[in-house]
């Protein structure tokens, strides 16, 4: 293992967020003083970074140009790889907000045969009509096996009677089917 400049360890040879976005600095032309203010770094830990990174990496990465530092053929291949990291980076935190939000993802749950037949697949064709990126799993089942499948199968949420639910599960009504007297 090394240790870069941030104090942090790390994989032999690997960049760090901070490092990809020093390369990624000197690939776009900027300067370590604008590359340390885009990153909120001193000009100096910017310059210490890139002497670590080329030290780790084994190679150089940039030539100096007159009083600015450019990337050499190597320093450009790794900018250019750096870049599809950071890219990478961006979308997971993209869907990682999206996967907050509700908007992609998967959702499992067991319900029993009254609301499953009747109630739910109305309301979940709706949602997924909103929610295209998101998979729902509805498992319909008598109710005498509905709290066994649920606490062994790992559901994210059962819908069913109150009556044999788990003392240790906590249950939120969701809706109530009033008895009607059918007048014929």
């Amino acid at each position: 293992m090394s240790v870069d400049v941030f104090g942090r360890k790390g994989i032999p040879g690997v960049l760090s967020v901070p490092e990809m976005g020093i390369v990624r600095g000197l690939a776009s032309g900027k300067t370590q003083a604008e590359i340390g203010d885009d990153l909120h770094l001193e000009q100096s830990t910017v310059s210490k970074t890139i002497k670590a990174i080329e030290e780790r990496l084994g190679f150089p990465l940039v030539a100096a140009a007159g009083r600015r530092l450019q990337l050499n053929p190597a320093g450009r291949e790794l900018a250019v790889a750096a870049e599809r990291v950071l890219a990478a980076i961006t979308d997971l935190d993209t869907f990682a907000a999206d996967l907050r939000r509700g908007e992609v993802g998967s959702l499992r749950f067991v319900t029993s045969s009254t609301p499953g037949s009747y109630v739910l697949p109305r309301l979940v064709a709706d949602f997924l009509r909103d929610h295209d990126r998101v998979s729902i799993d509805m498992q319909i089942m008598p109710i005498s096996g509905l709290w066994q499948a649920f606490e062994g199968e790992r559901f994210d949420f059962a819908i069913g009677p109150e009556m044999g639910i788990p003392s240790e599960l906590k249950a939120v009504p969701i809706y109530s089917d009033p008895v009607v007297r059918s007048e014929e």
